[in-house]
């Protein structure tokens, strides 16, 4: 199952990962960032800029953005911050990653996840930082999976949510 780039050949597969969340009423797809609107190639390029550091998203840091494809389908996607600053230790953490609904409680998630602890070795990243929602318990199984130790919980008065934070070795 490779971790790749997303290009302009995608455009089928895109968009039948899109409308995947669509059909479960997922309006967010969290670790994405490029208008549903977009076509592949667009986002390609937009997520491409992300990791020289341009186009940057709201949290202001460098991204790298993979998608997982399995028999030829886009299954999930990870975003993966290259540095933390300010807030985003507390609710954002390292790596953010979604898998498309249809293809949930396959190890997709955990696929992703590894794919992050490797790509944060990398960078000479000891440990990431990894949030999650605490009502997620399958986010929770899989940081866990993948050695994450619990740090802290709280709840994130600006973001009006609670969070709970693991560092997971890389």
């Amino acid at each position: 199952m490779p971790v790749l780039s997303l290009t302009a050949s995608h455009e089928a597969a895109y968009r039948a990962f899109l409308a995947d969340f669509e059909a479960a009423g997922e309006d967010v797809i969290p670790a994405w960032f490029c208008p549903r609107g977009w076509s592949s190639a667009r986002c390609a390029e937009h997520v491409d800029g992300q990791e020289r550091g341009e186009n940057l998203p709201y949290s202001g840091v460098a991204c790298t953005t993979r998608f997982l494809e399995v028999e030829g389908r886009l299954v999930g996607v990870a975003n993966f911050r290259q540095e933390l600053r300010g807030d985003l230790f507390r609710y954002a953490g390292h790596i953010g990653y979604s898998v498309a609904p249809s293809h949930r409680g396959r190890g997709h998630a955990t696929t992703l996840l590894e794919w992050a602890r490797g790509y944060g070795r990398g960078l000479g990243i000891q440990a990431l930082v990894v949030t999650v929602d605490p009502a997620n318990l399958a986010s929770r199984r899989v940081v866990r999976k993948c050695g994450g130790l619990f740090v802290q919980a709280y709840h994130h008065e600006v973001k009006g949510r609670d969070v709970m934070v693991f560092s997971v070795p890389t």
